[in-house]
């Protein structure tokens, strides 16, 4: 099993390979759907006994889903545009879609920050044809 760890995050982002990145970010993407799902931070909302525990679980997937992103932003321009205006935060928001400049860098390395998130669909589910 994968595990998610802020150093699988910073591997993908400082390997600037693409298809390392690529496969870095599929993993990364797989590890944290893993994690959702063994944490269940929705279920966990649901009872003041673990709410708490939820929105540090839900914390941490923000993170992950900040850092995907940016790993992502230079092919995945739309979907890093969507994100960009989710999460809400201004440093997140002023990124270029360039992997290059002060604001990618200074957006990588927040490990807190704030969100005002307003969720959306990033992508649509696509239905087989038949």
């Amino acid at each position: 099993m994968l595990s998610l760890t802020t150093d699988i995050l910073d591997d993908m982002i400082d390997n600037k390979g693409i298809n390392h990145i690529l496969q870095l970010r599929y993993r990364g993407v797989q590890a944290a759907n893993i994690y959702m799902q063994s944490t269940e931070p929705r279920v966990k909302l649901k009872s003041a006994d673990t709410a708490d525990e939820a929105k540090q679980h839900l914390e941490f997937l923000l993170y992950v889903i900040k850092q995907l992103s940016l790993l992502s932003a230079p092919f995945l321009l739309e979907g890093f545009a969507k994100i960009q205006h989710i999460l809400g935060n201004d440093t997140i928001s002023n990124v270029s879609t360039a992997v290059s400049g002060t604001t990618w860098s200074e957006a990588r390395n927040l490990e807190e920050f704030d969100v005002t998130l307003s969720p959306d669909i990033l992508y649509q589910k696509l239905e087989p044809a038949g």
